[in-house]
């Protein structure tokens, strides 16, 4: 996204070109790593603040 790009447009545009693949059975790659990260340690913090309860 360039950096003077309107952030709400560029999000639907995302969103519609994504809903658009699902709607054609194409892949589309969720939240979080991709599948081909097989060591995930590698990315794990424990230098986080814990949630309050």
């Amino acid at each position: 996204m360039p950096a003077k790009a309107n952030v709400l447009e560029f999000i639907f545009s995302l969103n519609q070109a994504v809903a658009e693949r699902e709607g054609t059975m194409q892949p589309v790659i969720g939240l979080g790593l991709p599948a081909v990260v097989e060591d995930l340690s590698e990315f794990l913090s424990t230098d986080c603040i814990p949630p309050q309860h």
